[in-house]
C-alpha cells in the first residue's frame, strides 16, 4: 500500500506542478518515480520497454491533436507542431503511475477504457482551467479526447498483456518477469 500511496502523490506533485509552468519540482517528482518505480520491479528492461511504448503513443497522440488544433499548448509556432516539454514529461509521469497507483485499472479493461476515457480529457480540461496561459480545451473537442484515451486504455492493457506484466502477490505493483 506504501507504494501506492507514494506513486500517487508523487504524480499529483508532477501534474501540479507542470500544469502551472514549475519544470524544475515537475522534474524533480519525475526522478523520484522514476527511481521508486524501477526499484520496485523485477524486469528493469520490460518496465522500460513499457514507459517508452505509453509516453510515445501519448506524445505522438497529443502531438496529432495539437496539429488538428483540437487545443492550443500556446507555444512558438516551429516548423514541426510538438507539444511543449511540460506536456511531455506529464506523459512520464502518468505512465509511471500505471506500474503502481493506477496497477488495479490497468488490470481491468472494461473498467480502464471509460474510466481513462473519463478522467484523460477531464485531466486536460482541469489543466486548461488552472493554467490558461499553457493550455486551452474546448468542450466541443471533448469527444475526440475520450476517443485517444480509450485507445490509450487499450494500448496500455495489450501492452500489459505482450510484455507478460501481471499484478503482483501484494497487489500493488506489476511484477514484469
Amino acid at each position: 500500500m506504501l507504494h501506492i500511496v507514494i506513486n500517487a502523490g508523487l504524480f499529483q506533485l508532477v501534474w501540479f506542478s507542470l500544469v502551472m509552468g514549475n519544470i524544475s519540482l515537475g522534474l524533480v517528482a519525475i526522478l523520484f518515480m522514476s527511481l521508486h518505480g524501477f526499484y520496485t520491479v523485477n524486469n528493469k528492461y520490460q518496465f522500460l520497454i513499457f514507459l517508452l511504448f505509453v509516453v510515445s503513443a501519448g506524445v505522438i497522440s497529443d502531438t496529432l491533436l495539437v496539429m488538428m488544433s483540437v487545443y492550443d499548448v500556446h507555444q512558438n509556432q516551429t516548423q514541426i507542431p510538438l507539444i511543449p516539454a511540460w506536456l511531455g514529461l506529464l506523459w512520464i509521469g502518468f505512465a509511471l503511475t500505471l506500474n503502481h497507483a493506477l496497477a488495479w485499472l490497468v488490470a481491468n479493461l472494461k473498467l480502464s477504457i471509460p474510466l481513462f476515457s473519463i478522467m484523460g480529457p477531464l485531466s486536460y480540461w482541469l489543466g486548461s482551467q488552472l493554467n490558461p496561459q499553457a493550455l486551452s480545451v474546448s468542450l466541443i473537442y471533448i469527444p475526440l479526447l475520450v476517443i485517444q484515451w480509450g485507445a490509450i486504455a487499450v494500448l496500455v492493457y495489450w501492452l500489459k498483456r505482450q510484455l507478460g506484466i501481471s499484478m503482483s502477490a501484494s497487489g500493488e505493483s506489476y511484477e514484469i518477469r
